[in-house]
């Protein structure tokens, strides 16, 4: 990070990276991973384990997931802990925050750094921030949608990052077709190629739109057929879109 002298002989660091609300909410950092920008809806996470598994876990598709946990990164990654088939496809989760800098892995596991891993995977970084403020904000007023951009050279264009964010139309319908209907709690964990009827997707529906949870589990169907996945996946979404909102409003 370059550092910006001022009268005073202190120098600040020069941020490298933003987060840039819908609301015109901006907040500095710097940068890791992925350069560039990305638009998605800022989540948070509390778990103190398996940050490579959330990051590939095709229910964050189109999210930027705040991490709460301080030590994110240090273990490391490597090629068994991840939550997709598919590695080779568009990645989850769009962007992650955190409030410390990644520290340097200690894990006999490890393959890879966590920042080299993450520019691997196309995903921006920021770092530095107060994230307990940022969770705070998403629990009071829901999760925004924003836009994270990462430039070593600090040279940012607010106003058009601003824009982005606020015509972003959101996750509502969202269809990740690499096998997960995502913002329906629906995961390769959870998801198989039966034909559910209109009464029982409905009723599971709506127990995830007042609940968050799935009610239908086959974690014991192996091995995965990931064509079947993918057919399910566009059958549950192609229905989502059409009866959402008779499930909204019955």
């Amino acid at each position: 990070m370059n550092p910006i002298p001022d009268d005073s002989g202190w120098s600040e660091p020069l941020p490298t990276a933003l987060l840039v609300l819908a609301d015109g909410t901006v907040l500095e950092g710097f940068g890791f991973g992925a350069t560039g920008h990305a638009v998605g809806e800022v989540c948070f996470n509390t778990a103190m384990t398996g940050y490579q598994e959330i990051l590939t876990d095709p229910s964050y598709a189109g999210q930027i997931i705040t991490f709460t946990f301080p030590h994110i990164g240090n273990v490391g990654t490597n090629d068994e802990d991840v939550e997709t088939v598919n590695m080779a496809a568009t990645p989850g989760a769009r962007g992650v925050i955190l409030q410390t800098a990644i520290s340097a892995p200690s894990s006999y596991r490890s393959k890879l750094h966590l920042d080299d891993w993450l520019k691997r995977r196309g995903i921006i970084g920021l770092c530095g921030i107060d994230t307990r403020a940022l969770t705070s904000l998403i629990r009071s007023k829901g999760m925004p949608n924003a836009v994270i951009a990462h430039e070593p050279s600090g040279r940012f264009d607010p106003d058009a990052l601003k824009q982005e964010a606020r015509a972003w139309p959101g996750l509502v319908g969202m269809l990740n077709l690499n096998g997960s209907l995502t913002k329906a709690g629906v995961k390769y964990s959870t998801l198989w190629s039966e034909d559910f009827t209109d009464d029982y997707f409905k009723l599971r529906l709506r127990r995830w739109l007042k609940t968050g949870k799935c009610a239908h589990q086959t974690d014991h169907v192996t091995p995965w057929r990931e064509d079947k996945v993918n057919a399910a996946a566009r059958r549950l979404g192609e229905r989502l879109a059409a009866e959402l909102p008779a499930v909204l409003n019955p």
